[in-house]
């Protein structure tokens, strides 16, 4: 009865966190361009990240800079971002712009007072590529950068290579 019990309560946790994302404009950005040849695109749960980090979802995409794309990812995270000023608590932590063009961004997009699941989106072009990340966790956005740190030392197999996560 237990193991049931238990395996509800997880089936409904994940399905919570899958349904997480749903209503971003960025959700159309990774179904759209993750398909594309030459994209990396990686979703990753909190069943594989397992305990190395608070991080429950990590979702990060990496493509060839072209300029539609570039607008398409910038109009999105700016619209999820415009979009969650509802909550008190949307933060932008880092927003640096090039010639009026913006190159790397980081955002907390906040969260209702009822939930301790935190949503942040980073953006980012550098050497030619185009990284989006998508990532909800149980952390306030001045741990960001400690949570992100604990990613450079975790490594998954696919197809029988290691792939270094962020």
């Amino acid at each position: 009865m237990n193991r049931i019990f238990i395996f509800t309560i997880n089936l409904l946790f994940v399905s919570l966190l899958c349904n997480a994302q749903k209503g971003l404009s960025v959700d159309s950005i990774f179904s759209d361009y993750g398909k594309r040849q030459g994209s990396v695109f990686l979703d990753i749960s909190k069943d594989i990240l397992g305990e190395h980090t608070r991080i429950e979802r990590f979702k990060c995409l990496r493509l060839k800079q072209d300029n539609e794309a570039a607008s398409a990812i910038v109009d999105a995270v700016k619209n999820d971002y415009e979009s969650s000023k509802r909550f008190d608590n949307a933060l932008v932590i880092k927003e640096m712009t090039e010639n009026g063009v913006l190159k790397n961004a980081t955002y907390c997009l906040g969260k209702a007072d009822e939930t301790p699941v935190g949503v942040y989106l980073l953006y980012s072009v550098n050497n030619g590529n185009i990284m989006l990340v998508y990532l909800t966790g149980r952390f306030k956005p001045s741990e960001l950068n400690n949570e992100l740190n604990k990613l450079k030392d975790l490594f998954i197999k696919v197809n029988n290579k290691e792939i270094k996560i962020y």
